[in-house]
């Protein structure tokens, strides 16, 4: 039996326009993704990976084509059904971590209940659930300037999942980190993926994070070049890597 859809995209185009002028960012894009994958949008910078992924968390509209997240047809809704539908259904984890100073890392979690309305006592319960998933727990009542980087990025993926979401989509979230900080994170995510069942979309430019992932889109110009299923992601990193040798 397959599994649900959760992302869908039907001739998707998005065009930005600047006075006379105009730049293609996405063409034509198909793209399905069944729940409980994990799946990563690979490119160049311009490529359009980040256009896709606000596409699809609705942060963007497309210029036209159909988009469906968890069967809801995203060009139909207005704009205060949207927002609900990315507070209730859609975690975001950015490359910029977008932690407010402030407030201790507990409290920073909580955010996203505080616009859902969930009560105090309850929200602290699930901040520090969500902080135990990514490893920093004992942190909770520290501040964002009293832990590493890769700490930082582990708290905004602990606010990105607090809301339990069906669909965690992550933009070039180990971009600012090193090596074992982003393993760490491709860690989580893999236990996020695999443990709690949360579909993952990630965009990335890097290739030593495509072993993490079950399939992978590769973009090129706004277009899809292909989808490579799990059994041929070895085969691509392996053609990517003389890429860049060769440039080299």
């Amino acid at each position: 039996m397959s599994s649900e859809i959760i992302v869908e995209l039907r001739d998707v185009w998005k065009i930005y326009k600047m006075g006379q002028v105009q730049q293609i960012a996405l063409q034509g894009i198909n793209l399905c993704i069944e729940e409980g994958d994990f799946h990563c949008i690979i490119g160049p910078s311009g490529s359009g990976k980040s256009t896709l992924l606000s596409i699809i968390g609705g942060m963007e509209r497309p210029t036209r084509g159909v988009v469906k997240v968890c069967g809801i047809e995203l060009n139909k809704l207005k704009e205060d059904d949207l927002a609900k539908l990315r507070r209730d259904l859609i975690g975001f984890v950015f490359q910029q971590f977008y932690l407010i100073p402030r407030l201790t890392l507990v409290e920073n979690v909580e955010l996203p209940l505080i616009a859902k309305g969930v009560p105090k006592k309850e929200r602290r319960r699930l901040a520090l659930e969500a902080l135990r998933a990514v490893g920093l727990e004992e942190k909770a009542y520290m501040r964002p300037n009293q832990v590493s980087g890769g700490e930082q990025q582990r708290v905004a993926i602990a606010r990105a999942i607090v809301g339990r979401p069906r669909l965690l989509l992550a933009d070039e979230p180990t971009g600012n980190l090193d090596v074992e900080s982003s393993k760490k994170v491709m860690d989580i995510f893999t236990y996020l993926n695999k443990e709690l069942g949360i579909t993952i979309v990630l965009a990335t430019h890097n290739i030593e994070l495509l072993p993490y992932c079950n399939r992978v889109t590769r973009l090129k110009g706004g277009r899809i070049v292909k989808t490579y299923e799990k059994h041929e992601i070895e085969g691509l990193v392996r053609e990517l890597t003389e890429v860049i040798y060769h440039r080299a």
